[in-house]
């Protein structure tokens, strides 16, 4: 289903959740608010995700994973997803590492999100032709405030983020109150 460029606003349509045999979902370039929905999962024909440029907010969903129905394992053929240009936050979680096909991910220009796991960026060394473009989005092993610590269920331990987030309200807290502080003299000069 291709519906980019068309000017669409609101949340992603629960409606989607029908076309079980849906094996494109394109909505990008539109201006769809509301953070993604977790019905995702259930439209497993879905080969390319593109909902990129976009106000969609709200974590990154871990919902990517393969889904297992009695015995027989359904792995999900998804392999481009594109999230990129939108208001995402939180952390990248790891489940996106264990989709098989996956051989491209865009999550840039997301300024809010912290940080990737390490099992996405090794993926380009061990998977031909994995292509994935993160921004200045940076791996959870190097985050500069701290570690994340990912369990077995992905839960986050949210160290870093805290730092972080502690840092960032600071360094903008600084601005805003610094600033007309120090341009007051400038101002206040005659020409």
């Amino acid at each position: 289903m291709s519906l980019q460029v068309n000017s669409l606003t609101g949340p992603i349509p629960p409606a989607l959740s029908t076309l079980v045999k849906l094996t494109k979902l394109l909505l990008s370039d539109n201006k769809l608010s509301g953070s993604i929905p977790g019905y995702i999962n259930t439209l497993m024909p879905l080969h390319i995700i593109d909902i990129s440029s976009n106000k969609l907010t709200g974590p990154v969903p871990s919902f990517f994973v393969p889904l297992a129905t009695n015995h027989t394992i359904n792995i999900s053929p998804l392999s481009e997803l594109y999230l990129d240009s939108n208001s995402l936050d939180s952390v990248i979680p790891s489940s996106l590492c264990q989709l098989s096909f996956l051989k491209m991910v865009m999550l840039s220009e997301n300024s809010d999100i912290l940080c990737y796991p390490d099992c996405l960026a090794d993926l380009s060394g061990k998977r031909p032709g994995f292509k994935m473009h993160m921004g200045s989005t940076i791996k959870c092993s190097k985050c500069k405030y701290g570690y994340l610590l990912w369990n077995d269920s992905n839960l986050i331990t949210y160290w870093c983020f805290i730092v972080y987030l502690i840092v960032w309200l600071q360094i903008h807290f600084l601005q805003a109150l610094l600033l007309p502080i120090l341009l007051a003299p400038l101002l206040s000069q005659p020409p």
